[in-house]
């Protein structure tokens, strides 16, 4: 006991002193460029406040759906109705950063440098690195199998549940490879029908898949731009833009968890979009960086993966494709554009509607922000399925569990 006390205390000691060295440094700089302009896209509805609740608890000895209370179960096959009285046809699962296939980011140097084998070690190394991930992470932040598979069972929607894995690198050209990725993957699922719609939940920086997801889709001034990047580095198919005018024929809607506020988005025809953020404070506002170690403003991650946040990309054909979409996606990595941001304290977009709920997992003495993950890995717990469901059949398709 004694061992973890000192453990912690240090732990909180290194963490301050860098906050403090940062700060300093930061104070010293001269003005830097002014922060990009807010894009010209502007749908916010009006954000909404609430509080977990769990009105059936979750039984957490074991995630089956035989071992859950009835009434949870009655509350889950309703929202599987409400879904497909409004013909979701696929609701698809997608893990945020650094917990995919490849969160290192060494497959693109794999296959530079050894072509001839990456094709015969990519698959193999992309199931070790998600089965590691689902070991370490479990359900904190983290979309385990079992997660999506109870998911699946208790809505009644076998068949229609799917996990999309991108590499989850934290940069630029990750995302886009996972957006395009996205639009491939969409493009093989037979059973969907035109005007069903597809329902995406993603977990933090999935977020930002989703956002350049909408821009290759509809072909906005961004997407042409991306589209032209992405086939001059041979990150698309030839015949990609073609599948994503087939996708036109289906409805998308969008669930974001813990997404950090970067990229802008476009308007897809009948899209719905809805934010859910971790927070607590009177403020609509992100309140106070210094309450870390016990979450006490919610979500800390959602803050700090905002604008310049992202790592440096393994390859130097990587770093210099990043430096290039600097100028269309805002400053990936910029530790002064990134502070000068965090000052922004943003937890609201300005596309969709975004949920600020009380998670209630702040602490008032003991440190907890290891087991939360800085308060970012609460979404995904077995325990908030149902609340989130709840969330998402109200704001999305303006029906009622409860």
């Amino acid at each position: 006991m004694k061992f973890q006390l000192i453990l912690w205390v240090s732990c909180f000691l290194v963490i301050c002193l860098g906050i403090a060295g940062l700060w300093l440094w930061w104070r010293r700089l001269p003005p830097g460029p002014p922060l990009p302009a807010p894009p010209p896209e502007h749908l916010q509805l009006e954000p909404v406040r609430l509080v977990f609740e769990e009105p059936v608890p979750f039984c957490l000895d074991h995630p089956s759906l035989a071992r859950q209370n009835q009434a949870w179960i009655q509350h889950m096959q309703r929202a599987g109705t409400i879904l497909r009285r409004h013909r979701v046809g696929a609701v698809i699962f997608l893990h945020g950063t650094f917990t995919g296939s490849d969160p290192l980011d060494i497959l693109p140097s794999l296959r530079k440098h050894l072509p001839k084998l990456h094709g015969r070690w990519e698959s193999p190394l992309q199931k070790t690195m998600r089965k590691a991930v689902d070991l370490i992470a479990r359900d904190n932040g983290n979309f385990l199998p079992d997660y999506i598979r109870l998911f699946s069972e208790a809505t009644g929607l076998e068949g229609a549940c799917h996990h999309f894995a991108w590499s989850s690198a934290n940069h630029h050209m990750a995302r886009l490879r996972g957006a395009l990725q996205l639009l491939d993957y969409l493009g093989t699922l037979p059973q969907l029908a035109p005007e069903q719609r597809v329902l995406l939940i993603g977990h933090s920086h999935a977020r930002q898949v989703f956002a350049l997801f909408t821009h290759l889709m509809t072909l906005s001034d961004l997407g042409e731009q991306l589209w032209t990047f992405a086939e001059r580095e041979q990150l698309a198919h030839t015949e990609s833009r073609a599948k994503a005018r087939q996708l036109n024929a289906l409805r998308f809607d969008f669930v974001t968890l813990g997404g950090p506020v970067r990229y802008s988005w476009s308007y897809l025809p009948d899209m719905r979009v809805l934010h859910i953020v971790n927070h607590r404070g009177r403020d609509l506002r992100f309140e106070k960086h210094r309450g870390f170690w016990r979450t006490q403003s919610g979500d800390y991650i959602q803050q700090w993966g905002t604008v310049g946040s992202d790592a440096l990309a393994n390859s130097p054909s990587e770093r210099r494709a990043n430096r290039e979409l600097d100028q269309l996606l805002g400053k990936g990595l910029d530790t002064r554009v990134w502070l000068k941001t965090l000052s922004r304290r943003e937890r609201l977009g300005n596309f969709g509607r975004t949920l600020l709920v009380d998670y209630g997992d702040s602490t008032r003495l003991a440190p907890n922000f290891v087991a939360s993950v800085f308060g970012h890995g609460v979404y995904t717990r077995y325990r908030a399925m149902l609340f989130n469901t709840a969330q998402m059949c109200r704001y999305l398709y303006e029906e009622s569990l409860f």
